[in-house]
């Protein structure tokens, strides 16, 4: 990724339509609270795209988590979308992305679910 952004990302080996991904972005020293992005409606904006069903979001502290489904196009098959980005003040936030289609997602649900909800992430 362009600049000091990391990204680390895994796939199923069972099905390469499942992927679990971790982004570091570094962010200016003033910013200190995740509403410093303009608040959990503009990282829904950001996050989720036009054409999707919201499931859930989520703030909590500098936490911010959104549950989406993309629709079935020509070329992508749906997939069920989860994501969390959480703020280390004046550091960077920390992007964790899980996405599987649609029709798996009642299958890995057990699997997945505990990653998003292990996230925790401490300012130095």
């Amino acid at each position: 990724l362009s600049g000091d952004r990391k990204v680390e990302a895994f796939i199923d080996p069972q099905d390469e339509d499942t992927s679990v991904s971790v982004v570091f972005t570094p962010i200016p020293a003033d910013y200190t609270r995740l509403n410093a992005f303009g608040g959990s409606g503009t990282l829904k904006s950001y996050l989720v795209p036009d054409d999707s069903s919201l499931i859930s979001e989520k703030t909590y502290g500098e936490t911010y988590t959104v549950s989406y489904e993309t629709p079935n196009t020509e070329e992508l098959k749906a997939k069920h979308v989860i994501s969390v980005f959480s703020l280390r003040p004046a550091e960077s936030v920390v992007g964790l992305t899980i996405q599987t289609p649609v029709e798996r997602w009642l299958k890995v649900e057990t699997e997945l679910t505990p990653i998003v909800t292990s996230l925790k992430v401490k300012s130095d």
